[in-house]
């Protein structure tokens, strides 16, 4: 771990209630950290592709990440969140000669990275190829999520992605971001019931499926009729299923949930 202390930041923060993964967007650890600086956001930690780890912000502190968002029927999620940012090229338009392309600024860029299959059903993302997140990255973010939930007594269902705090405006870490390893990485942390709920209730809102009595950590009819609505539109495409009774089931629905890009 190295520290680089980023500029950008608030001193003190209300209590973590989620952990927000995101992508850089290009393929430089360097070349990320003085992007972010330029434009004046940060986060508490980047992840490059060969793994190497920095933190940018203490823990205790307000990185500026999620920028307009909400989650867990809250918004100004940098209030209540720890913001990893990993070293990935994200999307592009499509292939040449093997090679991500994508356009920005009317400049080309090729991505070194690999393709990765996806499963993503959005309209607006038809056509899009997504980069890899390599190996060595992958082990040192499940290293990283796993002590940061264990510091601050995360719940594991609320892990999840820029995407989920900020849907239609954001797409990181993207459909290519492995979200099993994350489960499978934090498959020993124990749930607790009403976070469990809110991430379920908080997914199905950003899909555009609101329980009628909001994100209030309750399990109830209200919360039952959304999760129908929501499977009856996406579960064929990505194999969902109404979660049973136990909270073991519900947390298992939760974490697929995450896996539904935007």
């Amino acid at each position: 771990m190295i520290d680089d202390w980023s500029p950008h930041f608030w001193r003190g923060r209300k209590a973590t209630e989620c952990l927000v993964l995101h992508y850089t967007a290009n393929e430089s650890l360097a070349e990320a950290v003085d992007m972010m600086r330029a434009r004046g956001v940060s986060a508490h930690y980047i992840v490059g592709i060969d793994g190497e780890t920095r933190r940018l912000v203490r823990e205790r502190d307000r990185a500026w990440h999620a920028g307009q968002s909400a989650w867990n029927g809250k918004d100004q999620v940098n209030q209540r969140s720890i913001g990893i940012e990993l070293v990935n090229f994200g999307w592009g338009e499509a292939l040449e000669q093997g090679h991500i392309r994508r356009t920005e600024d009317g400049a080309l860029r090729l991505a070194a990275s690999p393709p990765v299959a996806v499963r993503d059903d959005r309209p607006d993302s038809a056509g899009f190829v997504w980069a890899a997140f390599p190996e060595a990255q992958m082990l040192a973010v499940l290293e990283l999520v796993r002590a940061v939930v264990g510091r601050q007594k995360l719940d594991p269902t609320q892990v999840i992605g820029h995407e989920h705090v900020a849907p239609g405006r954001k797409r990181d870490p993207g459909p290519g971001f492995p979200w099993p390893r994350i489960t499978a990485a934090l498959a020993r942390v124990s749930h607790r019931e009403r976070p469990v709920a809110r991430a379920v209730q908080s997914h199905c809102t950003r899909l555009g499926f609101p329980p009628a009595g909001g994100i209030d950590g309750a399990w109830g009819a209200g919360t039952e009729a959304v999760i129908a609505r929501l499977v009856a539109r996406h579960g064929a495409y990505y194999g969902l299923t109404a979660p049973g009774k136990s909270w073991a089931a519900r947390r298992a629905f939760a974490e697929l949930l995450r896996t539904i890009p935007g």
